[in-house]
């Protein structure tokens, strides 16, 4: 199990060019102050975000940031007992987003854009994900550049020359739903 800020791959803290970037809590309060569409599925536990679906129904993402986040790396620690797809959304904008993915049928970790006219897997990666083990999930998206980390290895790779920026979300796809989201994080670039 990893264990949040401490466990970076020596990564804790980056150089840029007014002075060190270091991660800032994506969770304000007691709550979840901040997020945008939340229903009564999505829940906290200290700095665990909870997603528990038991009915039918389509689970909205957990949203937040706007279009002047630009470039960063989102960081978090996810734990699936049970979803079809776990699903992180990062530079949402109005013209679309970006989509990584764990999928649990598949058996892989993607890279997606999603805008009007649908899904489009940029880059796909074989990885099997064990229900009940913690993932320590980087993604970095500077510029045109999209790169993922799970558990301190690169998985994903990919330049878009259609890039946004744009807010960060965390979700799920399919019903019957339980995943974990603790300490989930951001460092974004100056």
């Amino acid at each position: 199990m990893s264990d949040g800020f401490d466990n970076d791959y020596g990564r804790s803290e980056i150089g840029g060019m007014n002075g060190p970037i270091k991660w800032e809590s994506l969770l304000e309060g007691d709550g979840l102050d901040g997020w945008e569409n939340q229903t009564p599925v999505w829940s906290r536990d200290g700095e665990t975000i909870v997603v528990a679906s038991e009915d039918s129904g389509n689970v909205g993402p957990l949203e937040r940031g706007d279009s002047s986040w630009e470039s960063y790396e989102l960081k978090t620690q996810i734990t699936m007992h049970r979803a079809p797809a776990v699903q992180i959304g990062f530079r949402i904008s109005d013209a679309g987003r970006y989509v990584f993915q764990f999928l649990n049928g598949w058996k892989c970790a993607c890279i997606c854009s999603r805008n009007e006219s649908g899904l489009s897997k940029l880059d796909v990666v074989d990885f099997p994900v064990e229900a009940g083990r913690e993932y320590d999930l980087v993604i970095a998206a500077r510029e045109k550049s999209i790169v993922t980390y799970i558990d301190g290895v690169l998985i994903n790779r990919l330049t878009d020359d259609t890039y946004q920026d744009g807010g960060v979300a965390i979700g799920i796809w399919g019903k019957n739903s339980n995943v974990l989201f603790r300490d989930p994080k951001i460092r974004h670039y100056s």
